[in-house]
């Protein structure tokens, strides 16, 4: 019959243009859903860096607070830290090292590690993105 003819140059015809408007779609959202991934990928390297940063820093802090002989040892302090931050890659970290008396007439050390992370160059955000962690510790008598 002739209705069963045009019925199907119909479904056809609606078939065709849904796959073009699929084609549009994915065309709109894929540029979109990389920016997400790349951005994702982006923040967890820096959140893993800066991680790694604050662990350097504090195993540094805690070499010099087992006496008055490793406080000194400020050789000893960054070797520490600087292996601690192996993971980081790339060019290796500073290590920044002080040696303080607190409020209370304690020694205290503190030991200070920057890194210069590069990023993908997202607009607003700094191109190498400074991670730096500052931790103080009390040295023991």
């Amino acid at each position: 019959m002739w209705w069963r003819s045009m019925r199907d140059h119909l479904r056809r015809w609606v078939r065709r243009g849904r796959a073009g408007q699929s084609s549009v779609e994915l065309s709109l959202a894929l540029p979109l859903l990389a920016l997400l991934v790349v951005g994702s990928a982006d923040a967890a390297r820096a959140t893993v860096g800066f991680i790694t940063v604050a662990n350097a820093a504090a195993s540094g802090a805690l070499y010099g607070s087992r006496g008055p002989s490793f406080a000194a040892d400020t050789t000893g302090i960054q070797a520490v830290a600087l292996a601690a931050a192996q993971d980081l890659g790339g060019t290796p970290p500073t290590v920044a090292i002080q040696l303080q008396t607190d409020s209370d007439g304690y020694q205290v050390v503190s030991v200070t590690v920057s890194y210069q992370m590069a990023t993908a160059g997202w607009p607003g955000l700094p191109d190498p993105l400074e991670l730096q962690k500052t931790v103080v510790m009390r040295v023991l008598p």
